[in-house]
């Protein structure tokens, strides 16, 4: 017991020294963190009406913009279509994409995600088809 404590004991003091080290190696290297910047290429840009202007959507650091959940056509999850809970006996999809998957703006607008569960349920196959298409991405 005493030698595996010993072993844990140098893995965790080798990490530390390395991310001293790397972090000094950054430091004298002259690395600055620079948030994320959007550079639009013209007023036709998508980015910017995403981002600004778009009231389906809020700007998020990591994806630059996400649905704005339970808003137009996004349920509180943030998805097309109806909630989905948890567990579901159903055979679950997801389609993950961009406009082409989302579908058209209204409520009721054609998406391939709600096609194919209806396909599916039409053809005996008990199913939901999760839309996470998002309008840019």
């Amino acid at each position: 017991m005493k030698r595996l404590a010993v072993r844990v004991a140098l893995v965790v003091a080798s990490l530390g020294i390395s991310l001293a080290l790397a972090e000094v190696a950054l430091r004298v290297g002259g690395y600055r963190y620079r948030p994320l910047q959007i550079v639009a290429a013209g007023n036709a840009d998508a980015r910017l009406f995403h981002l600004f202007t778009d009231e389906n959507f809020i700007y998020d650091p990591e994806l630059i913009w996400r649905p704005k959940a339970g808003h137009g056509v996004f349920n509180a999850l943030g998805f097309r279509g109806p909630e989905v809970g948890p567990r579901s006996e159903r055979v679950r999809i997801a389609a993950v994409g961009d406009s082409n998957t989302l579908g058209w703006a209204d409520i009721d607008g054609a998406n391939w995600p709600a096609d194919l569960e209806r396909l599916l349920n039409a053809g005996g196959v008990s199913a939901e088809v999760i839309n996470a298409g998002v309008w840019g991405y």
